[in-house]
């Protein structure tokens, strides 16, 4: 004879840890700083590390949230935990654009009310506008412009906007005119 033995065995699948990090890309200017973020669907006890490498061995801090201000255009990496053991990843990419480098040209003393010149560059293609005042409108657009300050220390703030990427860098001019 045979022998029969019957077994029911129940299986209880764990849900799926899926980790949803944003926003999946951001565009940082010079000095800008990103909030990173995630979540997952169906699970509401994951523990998340975030990385810098996509080895995953420089952590760079936990939590839900992050702050970044990479020095260059970079992927950072998130890890979620559940409480069940398993982990499941994501990503996000920060862009960093180039810094514009503007510099400001003319800085000068003169003795009488004159007019002179001042200049700015860029190493990107960019806009410059020209304030005395940055919270009032420009006065004047372009890399080289004239001036005629007036008796007393007058500072000309050179603001240029990159052409593709929208960002912004500012420096100042001081042009001291002392009448004799």
């Amino acid at each position: 004879g045979m022998c029969y033995l019957e077994r029911t065995v129940t299986v209880i699948p764990y849900p799926l840890i899926q980790p949803v990090a944003s926003p999946d890309t951001t565009f940082l200017c010079e000095l800008d700083e990103a909030e990173l973020t995630v979540t997952s669907v169906d699970t509401v006890d994951a523990e998340y590390t975030w990385y810098s490498d996509a080895d995953m061995l420089d952590s760079i801090g936990s939590g839900n949230a992050i702050t970044v201000d990479p020095d260059s255009t970079q992927y950072y990496y998130v890890t979620a935990f559940d409480e069940n053991g398993c982990s499941e990843k994501d990503s996000v990419l920060v862009v960093r654009f180039p810094s514009l480098n503007l510099e400001a040209f003319g800085d000068t003393i003169i003795c009488a009310v004159a007019t002179i010149p001042l200049w700015a560059t860029t190493t990107e293609d960019a806009e410059i506008e020209w304030f005395t005042d940055l919270g009032t409108p420009s006065f004047d657009m372009g890399n080289n412009i004239l001036v005629t300050p007036q008796e007393g220390n007058n500072i000309y703030y050179a603001v240029s906007t990159d052409i593709i990427t929208g960002c912004k860098d500012t420096t100042d001019v001081s042009v001291q005119v002392n009448l004799l």
